[in-house]
């Protein structure tokens, strides 16, 4: 008789082939062993398959291919194919310590048969570096702490149970993981586990630098509603909050694009920031005449959409 796998560990992943094979070898390094390791293949064409099948014979590993869907939809497939008590997911660019497993194990037996969310703390590896993560957030309102220092899905790890009735939301590409969370905390009791064993490992070529590096409006309003479509699902955020969290996110892409030297973008967003929410100030103004004044000292970036 199988022994169902104490964690599923569940891997999305689109043309991250080199990064992939690092990420795999964490999972399998693990001291910890009850485990099932689950790879959604999301429509890659750098042989990703012919890698994961040439290299890795351990039965532990289920390999699964789809169409390009976007890791939203990846995520869920996992989650659907997951037998696991307890579902941990790593991004194909980061790693576990050997001792992660183990140490999570430890945690959620210390937590006295509760379900809910587990928060681990990690670090930042840059050129063979290491930088703390830690998450100081108020036990009684986790909400507004995550709204403003999104919660990245490495260092999440769900009860089974939950992830029936919560899920990723396939239309957004971005905050998507912090919408399944701040869903989740609504409902259900955040653990933080302190033992720092994720390591993020930060790239050039990952979604988020991707999306800062080159301001796409599509994306922008993805993001914005995704925060949005929150109000009144939540019991313990007010709008009030989330429609701030909204316009500091405008700030922000408002700010990188003149970084980005993107002044049609960043005339764009000053609309959105400024004139439909009727907030005419200095402040205003003197946002308006950076976005101008970028053009000048930045070469714009092509193809603005």
């Amino acid at each position: 008789m199988i022994r169902k796998p104490f964690f599923s560990i569940i891997i999305p992943t689109y043309n991250r082939k080199n990064f992939l094979e690092i990420a795999i070898q964490s999972v399998l390094a693990q001291t910890f062993d009850s485990f099932e390791l689950i790879i959604v293949d999301d429509g890659s064409t750098d042989g990703t398959k012919d890698m994961v099948q040439e290299n890795f014979t351990d039965e532990r590993i289920k390999y699964i291919f789809q169409e390009n869907a976007e890791r939203s939809a990846a995520r869920n497939n996992g989650i659907k194919k997951a037998s696991g008590t307890w579902i941990c997911f790593l991004d194909s660019d980061d790693q576990y310590k050997k001792n992660h497993l183990e140490k999570l194990n430890n945690f959620i037996h210390g937590m006295d048969n509760q379900t809910g969310l587990i928060i681990t703390e990690g670090v930042k590896l840059v050129k063979d570096k290491e930088h703390l993560i830690e998450f100081n957030f108020h036990k009684q309102d986790p909400q507004s702490y995550f709204l403003e220092y999104p919660l990245g899905t490495i260092f999440v790890c769900v009860h089974r149970s939950i992830l029936k009735k919560f899920q990723f939301d396939e239309r957004f590409r971005i905050w998507e993981d912090m919408h399944l969370w701040l869903r989740i905390m609504d409902q259900y009791p955040l653990f933080l586990n302190r033992s720092k064993t994720i390591v993020h490992v930060p790239h050039a070529d990952s979604t988020v630098s991707s999306l800062v590096n080159k301001l796409n409006k599509e994306e922008i309003n993805q993001h914005l509603q995704a925060i949005s479509e929150l109000k009144g699902q939540l019991r313990e955020v007010s709008s009030g909050k989330l429609h701030k969290t909204i316009l500091s996110k405008l700030d922000m892409y408002l700010y990188q694009s003149r970084i980005n030297g993107q002044m049609k973008i960043g005339l764009w967003l000053w609309s959105k920031r400024y004139f439909k929410e009727g907030q005419f100030s200095l402040r205003a103004l003197t946002d308006l005449v950076k976005v101008l004044i970028c053009v000048f000292f930045k070469p714009q970036i092509n193809s603005e959409v």
